[in-house]
């Protein structure tokens, strides 16, 4: 009989793993697991699912919620991931996966949890003719990344450059712009031979001490050197930053958050509020007013020799290359 139940224990696989760095949760959740060790090959993989709230609903909703904690089965899965649609937005959701070989399954995956953004994620591509300079800037064959490049105009004028290693460090601003506001940037750049005309730009040029207004068509973060900053904001606005942010109208290290591996981008056109969050565990790292005054779009800044690269959630997968 021992010897029976130690030959079945053999035939049981043992639980795959998920795995948080390659999974990702938007509109549709992406998960990744990592199969055991033992070498022996599995017939199947089934992934279950289950909404476990949101913040806004109250205990009465969720017990009016007949999908609430009720775990929820993927088809048979033959690859170490698979695809999860119609996801509720701002929610947390649990997930577990087991394996299958010779109808015997293994036990369940430990949980794990991931939130899903506030509002479904915007799906787009980079476009040559937003105003970028192709002299500046390289942008990819499938229009998901672009990368800065110092370009003849930097190369140019390096003679005047004595000291600093700008085409090797970069910083990235991300955040919404009007249509307007990006008109008026592209049609009217401002000498970018040196990052030191930039606001917030971390270079000592006096430029950092000017304020954001109250409400204005466009606000942009920060990213560099492994952090985040906070932009400055008026003693009339202060008081809207997020209180992860320190209030916002401080200066130092109350501005300067550590830089997430992802920022999520939020806009409620209708409240005209913009916010950015940690978007692994969905935080809210900042929050402001914005002027949403006509079409609104996302906006990169790049300095140095800086890159942004849309994930594949992100892009836009129904427009042609």
């Amino acid at each position: 009989m021992k010897e029976m139940y130690q030959e079945m224990s053999e035939l049981v696989p043992d639980p795959p793993m998920i795995d948080l760095s390659q999974s990702r949760v938007y509109n549709e959740a992406t998960i990744c697991w990592r199969l055991s060790d033992d070498h022996v090959p599995t017939d199947h993989h089934v992934l279950e699912y289950r909404r476990l709230g949101a913040p806004s609903q109250s205990p009465s909703q969720e017990d009016d919620d007949v999908d609430s904690g009720a775990w929820r089965a993927t088809e048979r899965v033959y690859a170490p991931s698979t695809v999860v649609s119609d996801l509720e937005p701002d929610s947390l959701y649990a997930f577990r996966v087991r394996s299958c070989r010779n109808s015997i399954y293994s036990p369940y995956s430990p949980e794990v949890t991931f939130h899903t953004p506030p509002a479904p994620a915007f799906g787009f591509l980079f476009n040559d003719k937003c105003g970028f300079s192709a002299e500046r800037l390289v942008l990819s064959k499938r229009r998901d990344s672009v990368e800065s490049q110092a370009g003849v105009a930097f190369l140019l004028s390096s003679d005047r450059v004595q000291t600093g290693s700008y085409p090797h460090s970069y910083l990235v601003k991300v955040g919404v712009a009007s249509d307007s506001k990006l008109l008026e940037w592209f049609h009217n750049p401002r000498d970018t031979s040196s990052p030191r005309y930039d606001q917030d730009s971390g270079h000592d040029s006096g430029s950092e001490d000017t304020c954001y207004e109250l409400s204005q068509p466009f606000t942009l973060l920060t990213l560099g050197m492994g952090k985040l900053v906070i932009p400055k904001a008026s003693s009339s606005s202060s008081s809207n930053s997020s209180a992860a942010a320190g209030g916002g109208g401080g200066g130092g290290s109350e501005r300067v958050l550590p830089m997430p591996q992802r920022v999520g981008v939020c806009l409620d056109y209708e409240a005209g509020r913009v916010y950015f969050y940690d978007a692994d565990s969905m935080r809210c790292l900042y929050e402001r007013q914005v002027e949403c005054s006509g079409t609104m779009y996302p906006a990169f800044g790049l300095m140095g020799s800086g890159k942004v690269h849309l994930e594949d959630f992100i892009t836009a997968k129904r427009l042609t290359f």
